[in-house]
């Protein structure tokens, strides 16, 4: 999204040309996983910053500038957890530019958010070791990030012992190391919820509900991987490996304008290339009855033709 996309603030009021691009541009972001990925980084970034604001007792010492400090640079987890989520942002934005090509997204950008949501879900795994979380860690870190390096890196040849009809299994493995965090967030939402009915705090349930609904954008922009490698797998053998000559790719990516000139130059060329072999073969035959007539050769000597091909 470019600064052409918002709203033009100095607009007349009532204009709604401005909050129309503005939410076209919003929507353009959604198609793929990126904008899900995003999504729910800012939402959980901004609860647990007004959390940790909210949290800090009438009076005391601690000002909220020093508990926003301590929530992101406060300790080794905190800071690996500050860096974890900016790789997280910025590996979404490379998947938002990756779907915005049409009418498929592109490779090399969509591998290189595979590399660096694996990096960032390295930078989680640490942070949530240290923060006494070991299972979340090997799931929602380690696991996670060995499914965006496999899908990064694999050949596309097929995982020894992995059934071919089966989803690619690198996809599914990030879609599976949701699951943990995902019951262990439901879980700690309902406890919450009992005590914020009995009387306590509202904070103690803002967390755990959002990073509930966190994970479940992150699992939707999964499945949309998930469901793009089904889609790709699933395409004719003919049309996966048909060659595209350069001048082919280039007028296909130049439109349909420049296409029709294509298929007259092939066809100009296809005729050319028959009369060129016609005139060959003719040729050749000649001059094999003139040789064989004037030097007396054999019927198994080779035609002319036969050598050139």
């Amino acid at each position: 999204m470019t600064m052409h996309d918002l709203p033009d603030a100095a607009g007349e009021p009532g204009d709604t040309s401005g909050r129309s691009r503005f939410a076209a541009a919003i929507r353009s972001r959604m198609v793929g996983p990126g904008g899900y990925y995003n999504l729910g980084n800012g939402l959980g970034l901004a609860t647990g910053v007004m959390v940790q604001i909210v949290a800090v007792p009438p009076g005391s010492a601690v000002s909220g500038h020093a508990a926003l400090l301590d929530y992101f640079v406060g300790s080794i987890a905190a800071l690996s957890l500050t860096l974890a989520t900016l790789v997280f942002f910025w590996s979404g934005e490379i998947y938002c530019r990756a779907w915005a090509r049409k009418p498929s997204p592109d490779v090399s950008l969509n591998r290189l958010g595979d590399i660096t949501s694996g990096v960032g879900a390295i930078g989680l795994g640490i942070a949530l070791f240290l923060f006494g979380e070991p299972v979340l860690a090997a799931t929602s870190g380690l696991l996670h990030a060995l499914g965006k390096f496999g899908s990064a890196f694999e050949d596309g040849k097929p995982l020894p012992g992995w059934p071919a009809n089966w989803p690619n299994p690198f996809r599914s493995a990030v879609l599976a190391s949701r699951l943990p965090a995902l019951v262990s967030a439901a879980v700690g939402s309902g406890g919450a919820l009992q005590l914020v009915w009995s009387g306590a705090s509202w904070t103690l349930v803002a967390a755990p509900l959002t990073l509930l609904v966190c994970y479940l954008l992150w699992a939707k922009a999964d499945l949309l991987l998930l469901l793009q490698e089904v889609r790709a797998g699933s395409a004719p053998a003919s049309v996966r490996r048909q060659p595209r000559s350069n001048v082919t790719a280039h007028v296909e990516d130049r439109g349909p304008c420049l296409q029709a000139p294509l298929g007259v130059w092939q066809r100009r060329a296809e005729d050319r290339a028959g009369s060129s072999a016609a005139s060959e073969d003719s040729s050749g035959v000649e001059a094999h009855q003139i040789r064989g007539a004037g030097e007396g050769r054999s019927e198994s000597a080779p035609h002319p033709a036969d050598q050139h091909v």
